[in-house]
């Protein structure tokens, strides 16, 4: 699903815009191997976006569709937590545990604008995270 809508507190807050300032929000379906591993569920800041691409926006992956208009997020501030929910995700897809380890994420482009906030819950058990610390 993809429309246009104000923009929520929550999002205004983490894309520092104007709350009910417009934003394109998605939800997606992740897919591997045709099983879903994950629901995203995204608001772009469409400020800037040319009108005639925010409908491809919804098409296929979000980075590419970025990039078809020079747009190049190049680093994301993330949380992930653990969570249960049963008002995640949709379909046949949708896990009985209700079990999700939410990827809350803000992506930024070079100069420090945010321009995507997205909150990914990703199924428990079908996706695997691994992460390398260093000091």
């Amino acid at each position: 699903m993809v429309k246009r809508r104000g923009a929520t507190a929550d999002e205004a807050f983490r894309l520092q815009i104007a709350e009910g300032e417009p934003v394109l929000y998605m939800e997606r379906a992740i897919l591997a191997d045709a099983e879903v591993v994950a629901y995203s569920y995204d608001a772009v800041a469409i400020r800037d976006l040319p009108e005639e691409s925010i409908g491809e926006m919804g098409k296929g992956s979000v980075f590419r569709a970025f990039a078809k208009l020079g747009i190049f997020p190049v680093r994301a501030l993330a949380e992930i937590h653990a969570m249960s929910s049963t008002e995640v995700g949709w379909g046949k897809g949708r896990p009985k545990s209700g079990l999700y380890l939410l990827l809350r994420q803000v992506h930024f482009l070079r100069d420090g604008i945010p321009v995507m906030a997205s909150d990914t819950y990703f199924v428990e058990g079908r996706f695997q995270f691994i992460i390398h610390r260093t000091l």
